[in-house]
């Protein structure tokens, strides 16, 4: 039976897959360590933001359900990310608002909402629902506008469009 020149072996033993691990192994977990705990998957989406073919763009209004403001961003839709930026040059990082990954999408037609006993008008659009059930509603400029962005999403095969 041969034995190692290289002095005694670190190796705890081979894993399931028969691969055998050195003690050190955990470099990963304390070269991180000082870094807030972060979805793989997220990591993966944010690095590819820019990427993909670009599908819809256009100015949209967002809300949260809870307040009676939304927000009007520009968005651009490309067939890996869902971004807003302040304006049509499109110039800032932008910022993602959720993962498309089992993104839900429903049509919403014109209607009014009371919200802290006021009424208010919104126009068509449609409410994204991500995989951790978190809601956004979006407004549009018009139905024919909320038409495009849902078949937009539908392009996605990792969105599924549900019926309202």
């Amino acid at each position: 039976e041969g034995q190692s020149m290289a002095g005694p072996s670190t190796t705890s033993g081979p894993n399931a897959e028969g691969v055998r691990e050195e003690e050190n192994s955990t470099w990963y977990s304390k070269m991180t360590s000082f870094l807030p705990s972060l979805d793989t998957e997220a990591l993966v989406d944010q690095l590819l933001l820019r990427e993909g073919r670009v599908l819809k763009k256009g100015w949209l209004t967002f809300y949260d359900r809870s307040k009676p403001h939304g927000e009007k961003r520009y968005f651009v839709l490309r067939d890996k990310s869902f971004l807003y930026f302040q304006d049509e040059t499109v110039q800032d990082q932008g910022t993602r608002l959720f993962s498309l990954k089992g993104l839900k999408i429903t049509y919403q037609p014109p209607r009014n909402v009371s919200l802290d006993g006021k009424e208010y008008s919104i126009r068509s659009g449609f409410l994204a629902q991500d995989k951790l059930m978190r809601e956004l509603e979006f407004e549009c400029e018009d139905e024919n506008d909320a038409g495009h962005w849902v078949q937009a999403f539908c392009l996605i095969e990792s969105v599924q469009l549900l019926s309202n």
